[in-house]
Parts: structure tokens; sequence; C-alpha cells
């Protein structure tokens, strides 16, 4: 368990198949096959979760609470080491994969090149809710006061748009 959570499942059991298995002569044991929902060894995480990316379905990642990353490797979702605390809201992945961002409360900005996750700072006060990737270096945030961000060169430097200005796809 992870911080003393432990995990519980609650179900509805018929005794009618523990009857029948008695009056049939199983009077020291019988073993009755339970569905449940607990995951063994634990879920990666007890966060909440508010967003996740997938590429290809051979990788992802998903971003939650008290900056919570969990990255997919094709076979289980891992925890890795977040540069932040903060609630993290969206979080997007480039086409190749290559680079990945994550936004979130305080206007809290996360890149990932070559594995590691890193906080970049941003201008923005405002919570950012949302972000994208794109092929080619481009990326954009997106905040609660409708600012919008954009970086053509993979988060090295980032521009806020100005209301009217068209946003290439």
């Amino acid at each position: 368990t992870e911080g003393g959570s432990v995990q519980t499942d609650t179900q509805f059991v018929d005794i009618l198949p523990f009857n029948v298995a008695f009056w049939r002569g199983a009077t020291e044991s019988f073993a009755y096959p339970l569905r449940t929902t607990i995951v063994p060894g634990g879920p990666p995480t007890y966060e909440e979760l508010h967003a996740i990316a997938m590429a290809h379905g051979q990788s992802g990642v998903a971003v939650g609470g008290k900056g919570v990353i969990l990255e997919y490797d094709g076979d289980a979702w891992e925890k890795v080491a977040s540069p932040t605390q903060r609630t993290l809201r969206d979080v997007a992945l480039s086409p190749r994969n290559d680079l990945a961002c994550a936004v979130g409360d305080g206007g809290t900005l996360l890149l990932r090149r070559d594995g590691v996750w890193r906080e970049v700072p941003l201008a923005a006060r405002e919570d950012l809710l949302a972000c994208a990737a794109g092929a080619d270096g481009l990326l954009l945030a997106g905040g609660r006061g409708g600012g919008l961000w954009r970086s053509e060169d993979g988060g090295t430097s980032w521009t806020k748009l100005a209301a009217g200005l068209p946003v290439p796809s």
C-alpha cells in the first residue's frame, strides 16, 4: 500500500454455491472463484488522474494530483520522478514520442526530453489547463484565463499569442 492506503472491494456473494458444495460433500473446504477489482501489488498511484496521452498504443503518460506522473512502457504503468507537487491538468506527446509536455496549476509547465521531466519557466500566472505537442517541436499551452502560449523549438522559448492571431494546425 502507498501512503497507508488499503485496497478494498465490496461485493454481494450468493450463498447458494456454498450450500450446493456442502451437499455434494465438500464439508471441509470449497474453492469459490471471485473476481475482484484489487490490483496485485496495488495501483501505480492513489492520486487522482486528470489526463492520459498515448503514442501508438506502446507508450503513454498520465498526470494528476500532487504532480503525479505515470509512464506506460507497453506492459505496465510506473510512477516516475516529478519536478513539481502542483496538480497537473493535461499532458500531450509529440507524434514521434520524442517530446512530452504537461501543464497544471499555478502556470506549471513540464517538458520531457531524453526521458527526464523538467519544469520550464513560463510567464503564466494562471492555471494551465491544456497542452498540445505537434511535429518538429511545436508546443501549445492554454490557460484558465484564455491565455495561449506557443513554442516552435520544443519548449526552449515561448511566445504568448495575442487575440485574433491564427494558430497553425
